[in-house]
């Protein structure tokens, strides 16, 4: 791994991630192994911090065992774009803060990763489900939308 310099580093990080970024990481579960993780950013302001984010999961066992949770996501087909090579679900149930100083760090790290954007039309229904969500409180809505 080549390490860059931390201004190079945070350059590339400031001119990268801006809403609709996917990012992975890779997260030690609890059966102790590191599996990817994959988040989706959120906030409409570039420059926020913290930056408001949305996990994307493939493990859809939940969400079709809970039919009642299906207004509050966002369904993608395996291989319909990348990163996303097997059935995944964005869940807009929950917005996830995390400062730019520590997503910077774990980009400096290696432990975060650009992953690609989601398509302006994935996007858009992002916005209108955090628009009528229970779950997110106003002051969500109001950084995301």
């Amino acid at each position: 791994m080549i390490n860059f310099p931390k201004e190079i580093c945070d350059a590339v990080f400031d001119g990268s991630l801006a809403k609709g970024t996917i990012v992975k990481t890779m997260l030690k579960c609890e059966d102790g192994k590191e599996k990817p993780h994959y988040f989706v950013v959120v906030s409409k302001n570039a420059a926020a911090d913290p930056k408001l984010l949305v996990v994307a999961t493939s493990k859809t066992d939940f969400y079709d065992k809970y039919p009642y949770y299906n207004r509050d996501i966002i369904r993608i087909n395996a291989n319909e774009f990348p990163p996303f090579e097997l059935n995944t679900v964005v869940d807009c149930r929950r917005l996830h803060n995390y400062s730019n100083n520590k997503l910077k760090e774990y980009f400096r790290d290696g432990d975060l990763h650009f992953a690609g954007n989601l398509p302006s039309d994935k996007l858009k229904q992002i916005d209108t489900i955090v628009k009528q969500s229970a779950f997110i409180p106003l002051k969500g809505k109001k950084q995301v939308l």
